[in-house]
């Protein structure tokens, strides 16, 4: 790949099926305002030439898709989120929380001008362009997965979940 530019992805033949069975049943929509958003920001983001403008966008397309409600910490509530959401087991969750609790302070620099101290990377690097363009790339790999769960719950009627008890029930053993 490029070091800068469209995100290209490689679909397994099941992932290329589901893509199509969702595009055939979901053209119209998918009856959830804020999934459809976050689809099209994140398809937006995989375009970009800028890794800045990749990472913004799917910032926003994470928020939409995590944060329906909007009130409350944003960033916390989002990483905490993405971390149950994206690790149902449990093994990665403190990781996760932690590369979109980065990823929110990137954003919120980004947007706000880059002015104050730039933060760190998740791997606690500067930022630098290079570090912006692979962790555009990594976040858009996550965010991808994220969707992918979400459209397959959404397809269910089961979109949005309830956050708060997803995050507060006990595991199940």
């Amino acid at each position: 790949q490029p070091q800068t530019g469209v995100v290209i992805y490689d679909l397994s033949a099941d992932e290329a099926n589901e893509f199509v069975s969702f595009i055939h049943s979901s053209w119209d929509g998918l009856n959830a305002p804020a999934l459809d958003y976050s689809i099209r920001r994140f398809s937006q983001a995989v375009t970009r030439l800028e890794a800045e403008d990749q990472i913004i966008d799917l910032m926003i397309a994470s928020e939409s898709l995590l944060l329906p409600d909007r009130a409350g910490e944003l960033g916390y509530r989002m990483a905490l989120r993405f971390a149950f959401s994206a690790d149902r087991g449990g093994t990665r969750r403190r990781e996760l929380f932690d590369e979109m609790m980065a990823a929110y302070e990137i954003r919120s620099w980004i947007v706000h001008g880059k002015t104050g101290r730039a933060p760190k990377l998740p791997n606690g690097q500067k930022v630098d362009l290079g570090g912006l363009i692979m962790f555009a790339r990594s976040l858009a790999e996550l965010v991808r997965m994220m969707l992918r769960d979400a459209v397959i719950t959404a397809q269910n009627g089961n979109w949005p979940p309830d956050w708060d008890s997803m995050i507060m029930s006990p595991r199940s053993a």
